[in-house]
């Protein structure tokens, strides 16, 4: 929990920063990893960039843009709310503190990296199945997974920068 707190302590002072306050959407908490951390497998670990704007908002990333410079805020960007988000998301009349502070939402988040993969995954990790596609078939070529199953490691998938962002980092 503490890195959770570490990383959101950074989101917050990025965010107070003029270019990155409209990149960072403000109720995205960071991702620090994807996948089952408390498997008792050994671990296989591929890494990103940072995770998507597909994780959190329903919406392109030139649409959420234009939102953002058009209201001077991202206060009407189109979050995908529960069932359809992946990871745990702030309410709305939430702050980043309240991240740092609260056990309860610490434990929310943290239980949503580990149970990412049993949410319909975004498409780039692939299917749990044997002839998937994407990363997980490579994985499946190591006998590892992102899915809980027979094989001999597990896999998590951490990014670089840990937090969504409205653009696409290439």
């Amino acid at each position: 929990m503490n890195l959770l707190v570490e990383a959101t302590h950074k989101l917050i002072a990025l965010r107070q920063l003029p270019e990155w306050c409209s990149e960072l959407p403000r109720r995205c908490p960071p991702i620090l990893w994807f996948g089952d951390a408390t498997s008792a497998k050994p671990k296989v670990v591929t890494i990103g960039a940072n995770p998507s704007r597909q994780e959190y908002l329903g919406e392109s990333s030139r649409k959420a843009a234009a939102k953002i410079q058009n209201d001077g805020n991202d206060s009407h960007l189109f979050y995908l709310e529960s069932p359809c988000n992946r990871f745990y998301i702030l309410p709305k009349t939430s702050e980043f503190e309240e991240i740092t502070t609260s056990v309860y939402i610490q434990e929310d988040i943290i239980t949503g990296y580990n149970d990412y993969f049993k949410r319909n995954p975004y498409k780039w990790f692939g299917k749990d199945k044997s002839n998937s596609y994407n990363a997980e078939g490579f994985l499946r070529g190591m006998e590892a997974s992102y899915f809980s199953g027979s094989l001999t490691y597990q896999a998590i998938h951490i990014d670089l920068f840990p937090f969504a962002t409205i653009h696409d980092f290439n």
